[in-house]
């Protein structure tokens, strides 16, 4: 045990001789994957080593470096001593360039560089040739190279190298055109090409022309024909680079007007010394006309005025150089020819150059025309006629109506008779288109019946306008005839007609004395007025007639007596006209023919008629009552007596009577209907009323002693 306890101290003792290793030195302690940092530590002599080769390794000489990121403990070991620091290894970005890892870039365009660690910076070698943002994306400035540098905030980084291919080289398009719609079109074309770039000519996104291959000269795509901008992509193939102008050419296509008169872009037509306005779409624009001998047009306001007739072109232009023409047709004014003086009532015909036209009067109550220019006079006056021809121009003339005289006379003459005729206005003179019938002095206008027949006598004025008038000569008419019987003389009663006649016609009938008897004008129908004679005649005008003498009859007295009778009872009627008689035409009553006595038949109304010997007549209404008649109330008293018993009845009555007094029975109800009827027989009868409803009756008895009415109840 004291041998053991001698050796420890023993190595306790040669521990404390051995030398101790100091804190280890050098910066940076934190590096990145490929960097190398030294490190120092004393007191010489000592080993470095790595816990973590795979992060960090270290040399002999104590150079350590970064292997991938992560912390790795560094150690300097002596004998009997050692020290350690920590050193973090921090990853390096890796930079990936576009879709295709290219780094590469046409001038003008970018592409997205993208880093495998976030969070860092980006700068550029060369922003002259690329530029970089804060996304990586890097954008082409000119040809050539430059260096992408993207850092991270511990500082390691990657670079990438960026080549930026140049654009094509810009040309411009030539050239600005305009050119008016349904024109040519415009040349467009490039001012210059780089040889093997392929250049495509565009209108929006249309393409125009191309591709074309660049030959180093100037290009031409011919002439276009579609409104827009031009631009012009250039391609090169050998970089991929593309390139668009911006110095464009632009084709504007300008309407052209459009140009219309009266609605219509066909043409127009306009007459001599009238005008039409034309009009130009869109405005601003000047007119002209081709041929100003045949039409004027007003430059700005385009109003064209007929000159002479013919055809010319009227063009309208626009300050753009385009231009419409409508052609205007000169129509010349038509011309009207004929006699311009019409008689009221005749006709003449204008006729119209050229033909085909349409005729109008301005007065028509002077003067009409036709459709194919016959003007007639109406009245007295003038009127214009205006005559518009198939082209629409017109002319008028003024037609001069003359009147017609006026003519009075007798329309019939007796043989060797005469009759002045009067002409109004005065002055004219008279013919006869027949002397051998009639002739007219031609001055006074006195007309001679020479022969039966009629001629016609015309009045012409100084004017040539005449009037005719038809004159009959004739001989007196036939005798007047009465209706019926033929007779010259004739006979009609007060109030009365009859028609008188002559087989000579147009005639016209008169009365001498109209408070005796009148007589139509024109039907020769007689009314008799009052008791008297009249003499009616029958004339033809010009001296010509015939008479007959018409006595009127005075009608009878009036009819004096009752006007009520019952059936089966007579009434008597008196007339202080003598030597009437006396006439009924119904069934209700009988009338004696000389003495006036009226017998009721049956309920109803009779016409009694008195005539006197000369046929006038009059009348009177009698009534027949039926019984129970209220004009004889209850009974009529008799010679003979009668009795009805029991009353009220039911089943039967029974008659008590003077014996012969009555043979015959009558029963009514209380609206006149028979009900029973029977004959009766002598002494007391029986009559069975037992079918009867029960009401009131009226038995009615006749025999020689007269009738008698009884009233009984049936219960």
């Amino acid at each position: 045990m004291k041998k053991h306890y001698l050796a420890l101290i023993a190595l306790l003792i040669s521990f404390a001789s051995i030398a101790q290793t100091g804190p280890i030195t050098g910066t940076p302690l934190s590096i990145c994957v490929g960097d190398m940092t030294t490190l120092s530590c004393t007191p010489p002599g000592g080993t470095w080593s790595s816990s973590a080769p795979g992060i960090a390794t270290v040399g002999t000489a104590g150079d350590v470096l970064g292997v991938s990121a992560g912390i790795a403990t560094i150690t300097y070991a002596m004998v009997g001593s050692f020290s350690t620091v920590d050193v973090t290894v921090n990853p390096v970005p890796v930079l990936s360039c576009g879709s295709t890892g290219t780094c590469s870039v046409c001038a003008g365009d970018s592409t997205l560089i993208t880093p495998s660690i976030t969070g860092g910076t980006w700068t550029s070698s060369m922003p002259s040739v690329a530029t970089v943002g804060s996304t990586g994306m890097v954008t082409g400035v000119s040809g050539g190279t430059s260096t992408i540098t993207y850092t991270l905030p511990t500082g390691c980084f990657a670079t990438a190298t960026i080549t930026v291919n140049p654009a094509p080289t810009l040309y411009c398009v030539t050239s600005d055109c305009a050119y008016c719609a349904g024109g040519p079109g415009c040349p467009i074309g490039l001012s210059g090409s780089q040889v093997g770039v392929i250049y495509t000519l565009m209108n929006g996104i249309t393409v125009m022309g191309g591709p074309t291959t660049g030959t180093g000269s100037a290009l031409s795509w011919g002439m276009q024909t579609t409104a827009g901008t031009y631009t012009v992509t250039a391609f090169d193939p050998s970089t991929g680079c593309r390139n668009t102008t911006i110095c464009n050419a632009t084709v504007t296509i300008n309407p052209n007007p459009v140009v219309m008169g009266g609605g219509t872009t066909a043409g127009v037509h306009v007459c001599v010394g009238s005008t039409i306005p034309l009009t130009g779409s869109p405005t601003g624009g000047t007119w002209a006309s081709a041929n100003t001998s045949i039409a004027t047009v007003g430059s700005a306001s385009g109003i064209v005025t007929g000159v002479a007739a013919g055809v010319t072109t009227v063009t309208y232009t626009l300050p753009t150089g385009c231009f419409g023409t409508i052609s205007v047709t000169v129509d010349p004014i038509p011309t009207i020819t004929g006699t311009l003086v019409v008689c009221a009532g005749s006709s003449t015909t204008l006729t119209g150059t050229p033909g085909g036209g349409a005729w109008s009067s301005g007065t028509v109550a002077v003067g009409t025309v036709s459709t194919t220019g016959v003007v007639t006079g109406i009245a007295a006056g003038t009127t214009v006629i205006t005559y518009v021809s198939p082209a629409g121009c017109m002319n008028t003339a003024v037609v001069t109506v003359n009147p017609l005289p006026a003519v009075s006379g007798t329309s019939s003459i007796c043989v060797s008779a005469t009759s002045t005729f009067t002409g109004t206005p005065g002055g004219g003179t008279w013919t006869s288109s027949n002397p051998a019938i009639a002739s007219v002095n031609p001055s006074s206008g006195t007309v001679t019946g020479v022969a039966t027949g009629s001629a016609v006598i015309t009045y012409t004025l100084t004017t040539g306008c005449y009037k005719t008038m038809s004159v009959n000569i004739i001989t007196a008419p036939a005798p007047i005839s009465c209706a019926g019987g033929g007779s010259a003389i004739c006979a009609v009663c007060v109030l009365g007609t009859m028609t008188l006649s002559s087989t000579t016609p147009g005639g016209v009938w008169s009365s001498s004395t109209p408070s005796v008897a009148t007589i139509g004008s024109s039907s020769g129908v007689v009314t008799g007025v009052s008791a008297g004679t009249t003499t009616i005649t029958y004339s033809l005008g010009g001296g010509c007639f015939t008479t007959a003498v018409i006595t009127v009859n005075p009608l009878p007295a009036p009819i004096l007596g009752p006007s009520i009778v019952c059936a089966g009872f007579s009434i008597t009627l008196t007339n202080a006209s003598p030597g009437g008689t006396w006439t009924s035409t119904g069934t209700a009553a009988s009338v004696g023919a000389t003495t006036g006595i009226v017998t009721g038949l049956v309920a109803g109304v009779e016409t009694i008629t008195y005539t006197l010997p000369t046929g006038c007549a009059t009348t009177y209404n009698v009534t027949v009552n039926p019984l129970p008649c209220p004009a004889l109330g209850v009974e009529q008293v008799t010679k003979a007596s009668v009795e009805i018993f029991p009353n009220p009845a039911h089943d039967e009555i029974t008659i008590s009577m003077t014996e012969g007094a009555f043979n015959s029975l009558t029963i009514t109800n209380n609206i006149g209907q028979v009900v029973i009827q029977q004959q009766l027989a002598k002494g007391a009868t029986s009559v069975n009323i037992r079918s009867l409803p029960s009401a009131i009756y009226y038995a009615t008895f006749r025999g020689d002693n007269g009738i008698v009415v009884k009233r009984f109840i049936k219960n």
